[in-house]
This record gives C-alpha cells, sequence and structure tokens, in this order.
C-alpha cells in the first residue's frame, strides 16, 4: 500500500525556533516507525545533545555541519547518513550559511511519552546563529 502523507512543508511545526524546526511526519500504533524532518538553522543552528530509547536513522538532505554521536565526531552534508543506536547520545550542528534539513526515521515508532519529551525538552539549550 501506498500512502501519501502530505507535503512536508504543509505540516505545521512541533518546535519552530531560530536554532529549529521539526515537522512530526508519521507516527501512531498503525506503523512501525516514527517519521520527523528536522531543519537546523544556519550558521550554528543545532539540536541539544540527546538520545532515544529507539534506533534513529538520519538523512541530511540539505546542509553541512557536524554530528557528534557518542564519543565521535563526524563531519556531514547534503547525503549523509548517520544511524544512531539506541541509548546513544548524540547531537548534528549546522555550520552552513543555509538551513540544514534532516529526514529522521525512528524504528520502532516512539511512544508518545518520548514524542513529548522531544518537543518539550530537547530544545531548550539549543543555540543558534552563532
Amino acid at each position: 500500500m501506498i500512502r501519501l502523507i502530505r507535503y512536508i512543508d504543509d505540516i505545521p511545526p512541533a518546535i519552530k525556533s531560530e536554532a529549529r524546526t521539526s515537522r512530526l511526519v508519521l507516527s501512531g500504533s498503525d506503523v512501525r516507525c516514527t517519521v520527523l524532518v528536522t531543519d537546523l538553522g544556519a550558521n550554528g543552528g543545532r539540536n541539544s545533545l540527546h538520545g532515544h530509547t529507539v534506533d534513529e536513522i538520519i538523512h541530511i538532505v540539505t546542509g553541512k555541519g557536524y554530528a557528534k554521536v557518542g564519543n565521535e565526531t563526524v563531519n556531514i552534508k547534503d547525503g549523509s547518513v548517520l544511524y544512531v543506536k539506541a541509548n546513544v547520545i548524540h547531537q548534528q550542528v549546522n555550520e552552513a550559511s543555509e538551513p540544514m534539513r534532516m529526514f529522521c526515521v525512528f524504528v520502532p515508532s516512539l511512544s508518545d511519552s518520548e514524542l513529548a519529551t522531544i518537543f518539550t525538552t530537547h530544545h531548550e539549550n539549543e543555540g543558534g546563529n552563532k
């Protein structure tokens, strides 16, 4: 079955700040994954160091910067794909003069309580335009 969800930019942001905008594309009990699209602001937009109880695959659609994953720091750019195991602390930082768009897939689906945590606490210490 193919299902058109909707166009990403038509989805109202669950978080909107200078540093980050996040949209919930897909989640729920009828699917086996959660999909978020996150835009990090230009010149230092970032998310805070954080982890999840499930695995995450992150595709960098646009932007250039670096990611901290556990004890490693790796350069990322358009086309990069990151795999982050459950409970590994990570962060992405955009160093480009344009926003960084990330397509994030969580497997299995995030719980409602973890989604609520993402949309409230993961952006408290974010910075942008540094």
